[in-house]
């Protein structure tokens, strides 16, 4: 391994394709790369220019040819282009092309390795260095980097020192409007101080009231604040400027169904899934879309809630059971991550099937933490300890309990069902 592979952790291929009366199209060189199993691959005449250490110009778009490098007379690529991954912050794209020194093409192409292998902290000194290599008179690029190094701090958890970034963001002139949401959403993520994000969140919505980003932002900031109406109220907001954004569509739903409004959850969540089929490509998304239909039917079941919906007039005997089980079915044809286990463990636990149930809530569990996702294995855990609670075995429960809190301290819903079991067990 070179010291530059060393330094960077990442496998750099210089393949010099170059021939006399001959270079290879781009997709050539990406077969040659992906079969060599490399990150980046610099050939041509770009590879003589990274060994000259010259700058050169490097086109972004992933779909460039030697043909648009030369018709456009790019200088220091005339033959072709590099990086096989495309660049995934689309606010760097400026005109297609970007004049870079070689280093910083190979720190990116470390920092979006970092990031597509989920590590965040790396990430955020990857692109750290990138930064501090920068040109600092390229205020959009300035921008652009500091927002993707708060974002790696905040995927990581760092709240502290993605706002410290952040600050730093503050002080230029462009896109302030981004930075001020931004900063906003950290304070959402984390939990804390959603005041605050209120007034960051409000203050990028005044400088831009068109970007429908901002209102779902302030939306998640009312919904942590238990401001359910105001959550709404921003939500039909995005709606109005993004009518096709489904995301919007299912976190309306979201707001329906803790207010328990879930017929209206139901409508919205319809419409959700016919615009996500319609933009193609999104199967996970449908799949946790009719996994989130069959709770709102459980719990409409449990509370002994008149069946409603186009549905009835097909199958007037059916139950909000059975039309549980059925979203259940269409999402397991999708998709059957974690969050539909987690489901059928409910739906399984309603139908008075226990140890399905609890075998069911297990495996969400088991994916949950293969996956990393601490928080989420809560309601896995949950499900677990309630359908203990149900059958009796109430010390297994509370260990349950227990667990489930300890990944998700905020969770009321867990902390009233074991104050419950505290109740129980006093009263034994």
């Amino acid at each position: 391994m070179s010291e530059l592979e060393e330094r960077n952790n990442i496998d750099v291929e210089i393949a010099e394709l170059f021939h006399e009366n001959w270079m290879p199209s781009f997709s050539q060189a990406d077969s040659i790369g992906r079969k060599k199993e490399v990150d980046l691959v610099l050939w041509g005449e770009v590879a003589y220019a990274a060994d000259e250490g010259n700058k050169i110009y490097l086109n972004i778009k992933y779909q460039a040819t030697s043909d648009y490098a030369r018709r456009e007379n790019l200088g220091g690529l005339k033959q072709g282009q590099t990086e096989l991954q495309p660049f995934d912050y689309s606010d760097l794209l400026l005109s297609g092309t970007l004049l870079l020194p070689i280093q910083y093409v190979i720190d990116w192409a470390v920092g979006n390795k970092s990031s597509k292998q989920r590590l965040w902290g790396k990430a955020a000194k990857d692109f750290t260095r990138v930064y501090e290599a920068l040109d600092q008179q390229d205020s959009l690029m300035e921008i652009s980097l500091l927002r993707t190094i708060a974002a790696m701090h905040m995927n990581n958890q760092k709240f502290i020192q993605a706002r410290a970034v952040l600050h730093e963001a503050m002080h230029l002139e462009t896109k302030r409007a981004d930075v001020f949401n931004q900063m906003g959403m950290s304070f959402v993520m984390e939990k804390q101080h959603l005041d605050s994000a209120l007034l960051y969140l409000d203050s990028a919505i005044v400088l831009d009231p068109t970007n429908h980003v901002y209102f779902g932002g302030r939306s998640s900031a009312y919904s942590a604040l238990n401001r359910h109406s105001l959550a709404i109220e921003d939500l039909k907001k995005e709606l109005e400027l993004a009518p096709e954004f489904f995301i919007a569509q299912g976190n309306l739903a979201n707001s329906y169904d803790v207010t328990g409004r879930f017929d209206e959850a139901l409508i919205e969540l319809d419409l959700a899934i016919a615009k996500a089929e319609a933009a193609g490509n999104n199967n996970f998304i449908c799949s946790m879309y009719h996994c989130r239909k069959a709770n709102i039917l459980i719990k409409k079941h449990e509370r002994k809630l008149p069946v409603t919906g186009s549905t009835v007039d097909k199958r007037k005997l059916i139950t909000n059971l059975g039309l549980a089980k059925i979203e259940l079915d269409k999402a397991e044809k999708l998709q059957n991550g974690p969050f539909y286990y987690t489901v059928l463990g409910y739906y399984l636990q309603v139908a008075g099937k226990q140890r399905e149930a609890i075998g069911a809530y297990q495996i969400a569990d088991t994916i949950y933490a293969i996956k990393g996702e601490e928080t989420r294995r809560a309601s896995a855990l949950n499900g677990i300890a309630t359908v203990y609670y149900n059958e009796g075995y109430l010390e297994e429960a509370l260990k349950e309990y227990n667990r489930a809190i300890a990944f998700d301290p905020d969770n009321q819903v867990i902390r009233n069902n074991r104050e419950n079991l505290y109740r129980k067990m006093r009263e034994q």
